[in-house]
């Protein structure tokens, strides 16, 4: 009977947001559980719920570094803002002579590659706590885009009321940026994996 493993991306999250006394044991007790039996959509159901709790428990005993990391990815969002509009009229002209590549389409890619360039940082400069840094300023991020969306349509209404594509697209992209945030973040907490994870993954 061979050995089932266990997700790798979850185990590494789980690693890398339980870094207090007790993430060791739970990490122990769930691929225990996983080894009996237990299914991956468990796992990975385990593995989201403990790593809510200890994002939390991170920013609350955490508290300055938390502000800290917002405070460092809006300084990096803003800067990766002013090379995006920086960029975007070079691009302009060297792409009216190149008809293959579309110029709305590089436009519109930019933001994301800039939110994910953000996320990479706050989570570079916040080691060893980046997957919580980086998580938190993703929340703070979503909370002000929602309070920026509500406080427009309420005292900027549009002029033709909003159906259809024009109603869900902003929202959407706007929870896509925050996501390229995230997995810069993820990108930037670290890809290797270490002694500890090869063992659990190999199932020593």
């Amino acid at each position: 009977m061979s050995h089932r493993l266990p997700p790798r991306l979850a185990v590494r999250m789980l690693e890398r947001v339980l870094t207090d006394p007790h993430g060791e044991p739970l990490i122990g007790d769930l691929l225990e559980e996983f080894a009996d039996g237990r299914s991956t959509l468990w796992f990975w159901r385990q593995t989201l719920v403990a790593c809510g709790l200890g994002i939390v428990r991170e920013v609350r005993a955490h508290k300055w570094l938390s502000a800290r990391a917002v405070a460092t990815g809006w300084a990096l969002y803003w800067l990766s803002a002013m090379g995006v509009v920086s960029i975007l009229p070079v691009l302009d002209r060297w792409l009216a002579a190149t008809p293959f590549v579309s110029y709305t389409l590089l436009a519109e890619a930019l933001p994301f590659l800039a939110h994910a360039a953000t996320g990479w940082g706050v989570a570079r400069f916040h080691r060893p706590h980046a997957i919580a840094m980086v998580s938190f300023f993703c929340l703070v991020l979503m909370a002000q885009q929602g309070v920026a969306m509500a406080t427009a349509f309420v005292f900027t209404p549009p002029r033709v009321p909003l159906t259809g594509a024009g109603l869900w697209l902003p929202p959407v992209f706007g929870l896509t940026r925050i996501g390229c945030a995230f997995l810069g973040g993820l990108y930037g907490a670290g890809t290797s994996y270490s002694e500890k994870s090869q063992r659990r993954l190999s199932g020593a």
